[in-house]
This record gives structure tokens, sequence and C-alpha cells, in this order.
């Protein structure tokens, strides 16, 4: 599997570490495991089942997790996330 960001993929991990709830730097290592809310994700401009499926190509990729399904579910950035925001 291609382990690149698209830039779609990027623009989520983006509204994961800024959000009104957090502000990280893209360098900044706090924000690994720093969970947030996976309505923050449609700050990147994506909705529906366009978001469901970017979210879902970060989760295969190994770049983030999350916990439940729907609005009040949770995401969250992993080590290779960080890593390929990073690149």
């Amino acid at each position: 599997m291609d382990k690149n960001l698209t830039s779609k993929e990027k623009d989520v991990l983006l509204a994961i570490i800024n959000n009104d709830y957090q502000q990280f730097d893209t360098t900044d290592r706090e924000m690994i495991g720093s969970t947030a809310w996976t309505f923050v994700c449609e700050d990147s401009g994506l909705k529906g089942k366009t978001l469901s499926g970017v979210i879902s190509s970060l989760n295969k990729k190994g770049f983030v997790e999350s916990h439940e399904d729907g609005k009040d579910s949770t995401i969250w950035i992993l080590e290779d996330g960080f890593k390929a925001l990073n690149k």
C-alpha cells in the first residue's frame, strides 16, 4: 500500500491537529495520540462519504486510529501519521 499522503488526507490530518479544541504545529510530537472529535475533520472542507473514505484510507495506512462511529466518534494521529505529515 502507498504510504504517501494525498492532498485530502493531509487536509484531514491538519484539521485534526488545528481545531477549536487543540492547536499543534505540524512538528509538535504531542499531537501523536491526542484525541479529537471526528467532526473536526469537517474543517478540511470534506463531508459525508468523501470524508469517511479519506479517514478510512488514513486508518488503513496506519496514520490514524478512531473509536466508535458517527458524530461522537474520536480520532487521533499515530506515529506514522506524524512522520507522513512531516515528510
